[in-house]
């Protein structure tokens, strides 16, 4: 019972690192957001195997750390099954290999295809267009209380007769100020984007 018991632990603890590593370096999420018909293919066969190991009582029984036979009656204490336990953990294995081959064509494919370049180019379009429709809103709602105020008449009006009144300098100072956070946004965007770019890059980096 106790090498039964250890098997099942070796077997659980090997499918939990190959999963974190997976996840880890980004390969698992790729894998599963991704729309290529081979993941496709192994997704419906990962969840055959995971329906049939429920419906046969292997599933809850790896969960509850008991051993079950594949036909789902129970084994006696003392019963072995290492053979059926080193079958799992190289089907497993097998599985998890292939897992890493097709998310590894996956990523070098969408690479290769411009796929992943397009995607982290549309991104940067959106944060930037983003940023200017909030510049717009700004300078809008501005404008607007300036010219109920009557700032803004005042402000034409010393501009016109050349005197520099202090409506303007405030002009000029929120004009300065909104310059300096398009500047600063602007940084933080690009900053976030190579952070992008670098991950890209480790994660097919890693997968390769």
């Amino acid at each position: 019972e106790g090498e039964e018991e250890e098997s099942m632990v070796l077997v659980r603890e090997r499918a939990k690192s190959i999963l974190v590593e997976a996840h880890d370096d980004g390969r698992l999420v790729e894998t599963l957001s991704g729309g290529d018909a081979n993941i496709d293919q192994l997704r419906r066969t990962v969840l055959g195997h995971l329906t049939k190991a429920c419906d046969d009582g292997r599933l809850d029984a790896a969960l509850e750390k008991k051993v079950v036979a594949p036909g789902g009656g129970g084994l006696e204490q003392g019963q072995a099954c290492t053979n059926g336990q080193a079958d799992d953990q190289a089907g497993l294995e097998a599985e998890l290999d292939v897992l890493r081959e097709q998310a590894k064509t996956a990523l070098a494919t969408a690479c290769e295809e411009g796929r992943l370049t397009s995607i982290l180019t549309e991104a940067q379009q959106t944060v930037e267009q983003d940023e200017i429709d909030t510049l717009r809103a700004q300078a809008a709602a501005t404008l607007s209380a300036a010219t109920m105020s009557g700032q803004l008449a005042e402000a034409l009006a010393g501009a016109k007769s050349g005197e520099v009144t202090e409506t303007e300098v405030e002009l000029d100072e929120t004009k300065e100020s909104k310059e300096r956070s398009k500047s600063a946004d602007m940084s933080e965007t690009d900053e976030k984007l190579n952070k992008l770019r670098t991950l890209a890059r480790d994660s097919l980096t890693a997968a390769c």
